[in-house]
């Protein structure tokens, strides 16, 4: 059996052998057969890191991967990683690709820091992917980059070496975040009028909406060919309905629907804007 008194002569022997310090040199403890030793762990030198390329928009979401690039022999990992609280906060924690049937697993979250300890029954064949996915919310004033700061990992108990290590403070295996401004929304000058008055034969009056073309497509930079405001929305409807005023019919809505015919002014950017 074992007691506490047991941890502190073993603590005592283990000081003895890392720094030779006689006194602690335990004869309760025999010293190892001579011939035997020391021990070495063979195998890859696995790296544990996180992308430096990750792109997010100042108050949306982000997910970051903890990827692993052999997962040949792996049975555990434990590590601790920790970011600018004032900038992104840390809203879900999944298990990876690769350690998603891990049995033993605790997060430890605190604000502006994660400790994972993970394992299984059994080694793994190989592969490579993720052993973690961390999901969080980009604040509304963050801007540039954001630094990941993965301060130490270790697999199967440091019997699996990490090259290269993960260090606190910046090194290789660290990621980022690249942030970019929200983009405003951009209003398009719908405004609803008062009811039209019934087409003939229609039997009903139609709601009127106007849309100030001109300046809807300024502002998502471009130019229309006859910048007015039309009721230009009742007329297509009644168009496709075949209910046209007859007192327009010579029109047949041309000169609403020529309103939405735009000139490039400037190509790029639109799809991100809208």
């Amino acid at each position: 059996s074992l007691t506490s008194a047991d941890s502190l002569l073993l603590a005592r022997e283990v000081n003895w052998l890392t720094t030779g310090n006689a006194a602690n040199n335990r004869a309760e403890i025999a010293p190892i057969p001579a011939g035997i030793g020391p021990f070495m762990f063979s195998g890859a030198d696995p790296v544990v890191d996180i992308p430096q390329d990750l792109a997010a928009v100042a108050g949306g979401m982000v997910t970051v991967p903890v990827r692993l690039d052999t997962a040949a022999g792996l049975e555990s990992v434990q590590l601790q990683l920790t970011w600018d609280a004032r900038q992104i906060e840390l809203v879900t924690v999944r298990r990876g690709t690769l350690t998603g049937d891990f049995q033993f697993y605790v997060a430890k979250q605190q604000s502006g820091s994660l400790l994972v300890d993970m394992s299984r029954l059994a080694q793994m064949e190989g592969g490579q992917g993720t052993v973690l996915e961390l999901d969080f919310r980009v604040a509304d004033s963050a801007s540039g980059s954001i630094d990941l700061d993965l301060q130490w990992a270790r697999l199967n108990n440091t019997r699996l070496t990490l090259n290269p290590a993960p260090l606190a403070g910046p090194d290789p295996t660290d990621g980022r975040i690249t942030v970019a401004s929200a983009t405003p929304a951009v209003a398009l000058g719908f405004e609803q009028v008062e009811p039209q008055a019934a087409a003939p034969g229609s039997g009903s009056a139609m709601p009127g909406f106007t849309f100030d073309v001109g300046a809807a497509f300024a502002r998502l930079g471009f130019g229309a060919t006859q910048p007015t405001q039309r009721d230009w929305l009742g007329d297509i409807l009644k168009v496709v309905e075949g209910k046209l005023d007859e007192s327009r019919t010579a029109t047949k809505g041309r000169s609403n629907l020529d309103a939405l015919r735009i000139d490039p002014v400037r190509k790029t950017g639109l799809l991100s804007r809208v």
